[in-house]
């Protein structure tokens, strides 16, 4: 699944990319404008940066504060990755339950230039909170079935 997804965002950005580049063409080229592309492009974005917090977090890439857990003996340690695995899938449910709220006003909404309905828009949401709970279920069980080990400590693995 998670090369899907990563493939998902290779394919939005390079759409990004030629539409940008369309654009482009035929404001300077054809002395034209393509009244879409600045939409789409937003749009656009709002799913690649939506896509990837969980990648992100998937890799253990968003800024962690590790100097002070490194600290903590290891079953402190331990306990801590725990709990922020366990924050992290709280955040997905929450980005989860909201979107449910903004998508039923978004319903009657529609986007000016592509004339798409905005809840199509911001159902990336709803992916983005679920795919962050799935990461986070994935590496609770993933960390629950590791022994605490001093070498995860000190090697400053925070899975």
């Amino acid at each position: 699944m998670d090369r899907v997804v990563e493939s998902a965002v290779a394919v939005i950005f390079a759409a990004m990319v030629v539409v940008g580049a369309a654009q482009i063409f035929y404001r300077y080229v054809l002395g034209g404008s393509l009244g879409w592309s600045h939409e789409f492009q937003r749009f656009a974005h709002i799913w690649l940066v939506f896509i990837v917090i969980p990648i992100a977090y998937n890799y253990g890439s968003h800024i962690g504060m590790n100097i002070i857990s490194n600290r903590f003996p290891p079953k402190m340690h331990y306990g801590f990755e725990l709990m922020i695995h366990s924050v992290w899938f709280l955040f997905g449910l929450g980005i989860c339950v909201y979107t449910l709220d903004l998508m039923e006003v978004a319903q009657r909404q529609t986007s000016s230039s592509l004339r798409i309905p905005m809840h199509y828009v911001y159902s990336v949401f709803l992916f983005s909170g679920g795919y962050t709970m799935f990461v986070a279920v994935r590496k609770i069980v993933r960390r629950l079935r590791t022994p605490v080990d001093q070498r995860l400590v000190e090697a400053g693995s925070l899975e």
